[in-house]
């Protein structure tokens, strides 16, 4: 199950790495809600997509060795980028219809919700 969750994660952090990385103005056009938020600026972009495609290659790397707290820490590094990531988003939903903003919240959930269940599942059990 951790190999699988710390796959998924590079998988879905990699698509986003990648796409910001090399094409960042169809990443700042395509994405849902990213021009709603300010003007394009590539350089910004391309820095979010290297951030990205840095953890997918930790949880790729984990996922490969399976190494606990590799993917532990990894993960619950990615988890507070992803908090506040998340906030920044619900606390600027000015510019969305209602549609939108639903449709943007809803994909940054997971990117919470799966590095939260790496660090619990990677948790010391007592014995």
């Amino acid at each position: 199950m951790l190999r699988g969750l710390l796959t998924a994660l590079a998988a879905y952090a990699g698509a986003i790495g990648a796409y910001a990385v090399l094409a960042p103005h169809a990443f700042y056009v395509n994405v849902v809600g990213v021009d709603l938020l300010g003007r394009y600026n590539q350089h910004l972009t391309t820095d979010v997509g290297g951030l990205y495609l840095g953890f997918a290659l930790l949880f790729a790397w984990g996922a490969v060795t399976l190494g606990r707290e590799l993917g532990r820490a990894a993960a619950a590094a990615f988890t507070l980028v992803q908090a506040i990531h998340l906030g920044y988003h619900l606390t600027h939903l000015e510019p969305f219809t209602v549609a939108t903003g639903v449709e943007e919240i809803a994909a940054l959930l997971p990117l919470l919700a799966l590095p939260v269940l790496v660090v619990i599942l990677t948790a010391k059990v007592p014995r």
